[in-house]
């Protein structure tokens, strides 16, 4: 049994539903941290495989505990019990399919102590299985957020360690309405509480890619991306309406195929105009050039549609 008067320096969670075919994996991979002084809080989403009994099995190590969801609930409503029943001053995710690299906590809880005006630190990512590569990420806090812009090569949610304290005292949960986008949408509200990012450079997570995520709702996911970006967006952008910043986002989705008829591509056009006609300061620590520039290419590309058709 744990001990419940234990403080760790950080607390991993492994949100878990039906994973039985890797989990195993992804638990030897703490047990395996050259860092000691963590708990890992298992969140069974009411799981009918045999995930229940490897979580069992895990916790015979009492820096694991085990905590089983009566119902299914999803992924975001069990990230946000584990920021309730988190002990330690960081909170380290890792999904039930991934490994985290031996040296993954002892990096991250090392640069997080030395660098106490950082509340949120990833890292690079190694995919492997199905498809494979290295995905390096931005270090600078700016161009961290200005990517939030395409919703890609910000924070990767896996590879994330984040100030414990920092959620509970602005209230950020993973909201439940979103549970395939709910990471985004937490950095994003990270962003806005004003907190300070940062990537290191070398690999803190091995992302396993097989066919079970062909599965995933992209409809479902886009849906709670644009809910989340869209705060964003008028947060920065104030001088735009509701209106505006619904007409100019989905040209903002990078290389995410969008099917938009002519009448809607000129009216985002107009408020991506309208965006950069407006230049101002940083407004969450976002890099502003970058931000500029690509707005700047995004209206490029739309206007060449539309001179096109």
């Amino acid at each position: 049994m744990a001990d419940a008067q234990r403080t760790p320096l950080v607390s991993f969670y492994v949100p878990v539903y039906n994973g039985a075919a890797y989990l195993r994996e992804a638990l030897d991979s703490i047990s395996a941290q050259t860092f000691d002084d963590w708990e890992c809080l298992l969140i069974d989403d009411c799981s009918t495989d045999g995930s229940p009994g490897i979580l069992e099995d895990a916790c015979r190590d009492a820096r694991f505990r085990m905590v089983r969801q009566p119902t299914n609930l999803n992924v975001a409503n069990a990230s946000n019990l584990a920021i309730r029943l988190a002990r330690g001053k960081y909170l380290a995710r890792l999904d039930q399919d991934d490994l985290a690299e031996p040296t993954r906590l002892a990096e991250q809880a090392g640069f997080m102590e030395s660098h106490p005006e950082v509340d949120v630190c990833g890292g690079a990512l190694l995919y492997f299985g199905l498809q494979n590569g290295l995905v390096r990420l931005p270090a600078d806090d700016g161009a961290i957020k200005a990517n939030l812009l395409t919703g890609m090569n910000n924070i990767g949610n896996p590879a994330s360690t984040v100030r414990t304290d920092f959620l509970r005292e602005h209230s950020i949960v993973n909201d439940p309405r979103y549970p395939l986008s709910c990471d985004y949408g937490m950095w994003v509200d990270c962003t806005l509480a004003g907190a300070r990012f940062a990537n290191l450079p070398g690999v803190m997570t091995r992302y396993r890619t097989h066919e079970g995520q062909a599965s995933v709702d992209m409809v479902a996911l886009q849906v709670g991306v644009i809910h989340a970006k869209t705060r964003l967006l008028l947060t920065w952008f104030p001088d735009l309406s509701y209106a505006e910043v619904q007409a100019m986002e989905p040209l903002l989705r990078g290389n995410a195929a969008v099917f938009l008829d002519r009448e809607s591509a000129a009216r985002g056009v107009t408020a991506l105009r309208k965006a950069m006609a407006s230049p101002r300061a940083s407004v969450s620590g976002e890099d502003r050039t970058a931000v500029e520039a690509y707005l700047a290419q995004r209206c490029a590309i739309w206007q060449g549609h539309l001179d096109e058709a």
